[in-house]
């Protein structure tokens, strides 16, 4: 195992000095590595145990998140590196230490592909239409917490708490949907499940079209030129249209007024 402390690049630096990390192990990811389909999109990627008297149990992992990028320019020099925290990681099942590395790995991406100077939300902004979209998927996130915890156990689930949300973005929520996002995405990418197409979040979190294109266009592999079409990163994409027995199947049982009843709720 590599021991040697790389030097990383002047702002991942800073980081650690500002939650007061020291690098324990460079190049492990501890027990496993994160090898999911978006960690294709950082090939020198590694993962390193970190420890810091500002970490206690409640915090499993870090990365260098976009929206603390204070600086642009050539970004080829940037390091790939999600820190994990060994104390915050006990306990957790091997699904949940999963998704928060595949967590990182978002925040990872989004710094690697962001044109300089742009941050994550404001490129929400740009491509949803305007603020008020990200504000009203915050909150709905907040409605449909229980929901994502129960069915899919998702990790990362203090983003969707409103008070704890509220306590560390200074009552500005809206300002979490880089995070809401990444621990959606990560889910997706651990579980193979695409949230989207969920019966009772195509009701909630994504039954505006252009929240559905915005959130595919800022997610996953559709942040590089990884995925299939070979698009620019951050392009929405027109979605094609589904049949309402595809996305509501849970009413395809319940005859022609239940299937009605489906599409106006």
């Amino acid at each position: 195992m590599d021991r040697i402390t790389p030097k990383f690049d002047p702002e991942t630096q800073a980081l650690l000095a500002t939650e007061q990390a020291k690098v324990l192990r460079y190049g492990s990811g501890l027990d496993s590595t994160f090898t999911g389909a978006t960690s294709a999109g950082l090939p020198a990627y590694k993962e390193s145990g970190i420890t810091s008297p500002a970490y206690g149990r409640s915090t499993m992992a870090f990365a260098y998140n976009p929206e603390n990028m204070k600086t642009g320019g050539d970004k080829r020099g940037m390091s790939q590196v999600a820190f994990m925290n060994p104390r915050g990681l006990i306990g957790a099942s091997e699904d949940e230490i999963q998704q928060v590395k595949a967590h990182e790995v978002e925040h990872l991406l989004s710094r690697q592909n962001l044109i300089p100077k742009v941050k994550f939300n404001q490129q929400f902004d740009q491509l949803y239409g305007n603020k008020v979209g990200r504000s009203k998927f915050v909150n709905a996130v907040f409605d449909n917490a229980d929901y994502l915890k129960s069915k899919y156990n998702i990790a990362a689930s203090d983003y969707f708490n409103k008070d704890y949300a509220k306590r560390i973005s200074n009552g500005k929520v809206e300002n979490l949907l880089n995070e809401q996002f990444a621990a959606l995405s990560a889910l997706e990418q651990v579980r193979g499940v695409d949230l989207t197409q969920d019966s009772v979040l195509r009701k909630t979190l994504f039954s505006d079209p252009a929240m559905r294109e915005t959130y595919r266009a800022m997610t996953g592999l559709r942040q590089t030129r990884l995925d299939p079409r070979d698009i620019s990163p951050y392009t929405r994409v027109p979605e094609a249209p589904l049949a309402p027995s595809s996305v509501y199947p849970q009413e395809r049982s319940k005859g022609f007024l239940g299937r009605l009843r489906g599409l106006l709720f």
